[in-house]
C-alpha cells in the first residue's frame, strides 16, 4: 500500500504543511539526513493501539528489557474493553464478559491478581416484537405473526441460526475454517441456512440481530469458526469491578507510560526500521512495528510498506460488525403495566433489550443492542438523535414504555472513529482470499489483535494474539 501522494501537496489539507514537514523528517531519517525540523525518538519496538492485544504485548517485550513505545489514538487504554465507571451499577460498552475457558486471559488475570464474578442474571421471561406484534415469548409458537414452518415453529426467533447449524456440518476445530478441503463453506450464509432448509422468513428473522453486515453477504465459513469456538469458551462471566480494570491493570505494569491521544497518520518501513507519525506532527523511530490495531482504523491510515497483496486485500476488506448501544433508565416499571417481560427480542431498528440488575435483582436500565444492518442506519445519526429514535421506536412497538424511559448513554462502535465496528467478521470469499496471511509479519510490520487470532474470538483471541507477537519479535 503506497503514501497518498497528497502528503507531499502543502495546500491538501489544514494540517499538510505540519504533515509534509514530519513526513521530510521521517524520510530524511532513513537517509542518514537530519534536518533541523527533525526530533528522532528511538526505540526497539512501537506498538500501535492500546488496547488489550497491543497492552499484553507491550508488557511482555518490556518484561524481556526491549525497548517498547505503546501509542494510543484515544485519551484511555483498553480499545473495545470499555466499563463506564461514571455510571450506576458500571455497565460495560464492550468486553460484556468472558468465558472461564478463556485459559490465556484467565493466566494473564491471575498474574495481575484481576478476579472473576458471576454475570448478574437480568430479568426473568422474554418479550417478542415481531412484526410490530407484542408478546410474550412462550406464546410464540402459535403466534398469528409466526410463519415459520415445522420443525421450526416452536424455536425463539433467536435461536433459528444455530438450531439450522446444527443440521449441517461441524468444523473439528475453528481453524479448519479456511482449510482447502472447507473452501466449500465460504458462501454466504444464505445460501449455506437455505441448503439447510432455511426458507425466507427464517433468513429474515436470523439477520434481524445478526452479527455481521448481513446474511447474503457474512460467510458461512466464518459463522461455523466462530460457533465452534463458542463450544470450548466455557460458562460466562465477568471481572470484578468491570473489564476496565484489566486493561489498566495491565497499563500499570509498563516501564514507560503509554501516550495517549497519539493517533497515528502514517506508518513507514524503511527497510532498517519503522517509522510513524502522529496527528499531532510527533515522530517515532523503531526496529519493528507491531500493529494493534482493528484493520477497519488501519485502513485510514497512510501505511509505505512492503505488504503483500493478500495482506493488503485484508486491510482494506475485512469486515467490522457494527453495533449502537443505547442504555436507558425507567422512570417507572413499564413491565407491570403490560405484563411482559422488560428483556425484549424484536426484529425492528432496537434490536434487542437487555436488563441489567444490582445485587438485589432489582432492575437498573435496559439496553437497546443494535447490530447490522439496523445499526450501519443508526450510525448516520448523532447520539442524541439515536436516542430519541431508540425511545420513539420502542414506545410504537411496547406503548407501556412510553415517557418512561430517559437515555443515560449511547455508544456506536461503529461510528466511532478508534474502532469503526465492534467485532471483525468475514465476507464470503474473504475466508479463502486473505485468512491464511491475516496475522502474519510483513517486513518489520507485524499485526495483533482479537482478528489475528482465529482460534479464539474476543478478550482471548486479543491476549492470544498479543503473546505470539511479543514471541514474533523476540526470535528475530
Amino acid at each position: 500500500m503506497s503514501v497518498d501522494k497528497n502528503v507531499f501537496d502543502v495546500n491538501s489539507h489544514p494540517l499538510s504543511r505540519r504533515r509534509f514537514l514530519c513526513y521530510g523528517a521521517m524520510l530524511a531519517a532513513s537517509t542518514g539526513i537530519r534536518p533541523v525540523f527533525a526530533e528522532q525518538k528511538r526505540y526497539d519496538v512501537l506498538v500501535i493501539g492500546a488496547g488489550l492485544a497491543g497492552l499484553q504485548c507491550t508488557r511482555l517485550l518490556q518484561q524481556h528489557g526491549i525497548s517498547t513505545l505503546l501509542l494510543e489514538g484515544g485519551d484511555r487504554v483498553g480499545g473495545r474493553v470499555h466499563t463506564l465507571d461514571e455510571l450506576e451499577g458500571r455497565p460495560e460498552a464492550g468486553g460484556t464478559q468472558t468465558g472461564t475457558g478463556y485459559t490465556a486471559l484467565n493466566q494473564v488475570a491471575d498474574e495481575l491478581q484481576i478476579t472473576f464474578t458471576s454475570m448478574r442474571p437480568g430479568m426473568p421471561g422474554m418479550t417478542l416484537s415481531i412484526k410490530g406484534e407484542l408478546m410474550d415469548a412462550d406464546t410464540w409458537e402459535n403466534s398469528a405473526v409466526n410463519q415459520l414452518t415445522e420443525p421450526y415453529r416452536k424455536i425463539q426467533p433467536r435461536g433459528l441460526m444455530y438450531a439450522l447449524l446444527a443440521r449441517g456440518e461441524q468444523l473439528t476445530t475453528p481453524l479448519a475454517w479456511n482449510t482447502t478441503a472447507n473452501a466449500r463453506l465460504d458462501i454466504p450464509l444464505s445460501a449455506y441456512l437455505t441448503s439447510l432448509g432455511a426458507d425466507k422468513e427464517m433468513l429474515r428473522l436470523i439477520n434481524a440481530n445478526l452479527n455481521g453486515t448481513g446474511v447474503d453477504q457474512i460467510s458461512a465459513a466464518d459463522v461455523l469458526r466462530k460457533s465452534r469456538v463458542l463450544q470450548s469458551a466455557g460458562g460466562p462471566q465477568r471481572i470484578k469491578g468491570g473489564s476496565q480494570r484489566l486493561p489498566d491493570a495491565l497499563a500499570a505494569t509498563l516501564t514507560s507510560r503509554v501516550q495517549l491521544n497519539k493517533p497515528v497518520v502514517a506508518i513507514n518501513d524503511t527497510g532498517r526500521h519503522i517509522a510513524v507519525i502522529c496527528a499531532d506532527g510527533s515522530q517515532y523511530l523503531g526496529e519493528r512495528g507491531i500493529i494493534a490495531l482493528p484493520y477497519s482504523v488501519l485502513r485510514h491510515i497512510r501505511i509505505d510498506a512492503p505488504l503483500s497483496p493478500a495482506k493488503q486485500s485484508a486491510i482494506n476488506k475485512l469486515a467490522y460488525t457494527p453495533v449502537t448501544i443505547t442504555l436507558m433508565q425507567p422512570s417507572s416499571p413499564f413491565w407491570l403495566e403490560d405484563g411482559l417481560s422488560p428483556a425484549m427480542w424484536t426484529d425492528a431498528p432496537v434490536g434487542r433489550i437487555f436488563t441489567e440488575t444490582d445485587d438485589n435483582g432489582e432492575l437498573i436500565r435496559i439496553r437497546s443492542w443494535v447490530m447490522g444492518p439496523f445499526a450501519e442506519r443508526l450510525n448516520k445519526m448523532t447520539d442524541d438523535a439515536t436516542g430519541e429514535f431508540i425511545k420513539e421506536t420502542l414506545a410504537r412497538l411496547r406503548p407501556s414504555t412510553k415517557g418512561k424511559l430517559e437515555v443515560e448513554k449511547v455508544i456506536s462502535w461503529g461510528r466511532n472513529p478508534l474502532a469503526r465496528g465492534a467485532f471483525s467478521h468475514y465476507l464470503a470469499g474473504d475466508v479463502q482470499g486473505f485468512s491464511h496471511i491475516i496475522g502474519k509479519p510483513e517486513g518489520r510490520l507485524h499485526f495483533i489483535g482479537e482478528h489475528t487470532a482465529p482460534e479464539a474470538a474476543g478478550m482471548e483471541a486479543a491476549i492470544l494474539s498479543a503473546n505470539r507477537g511479543a514471541l514474533e519479535v523476540m526470535n528475530v
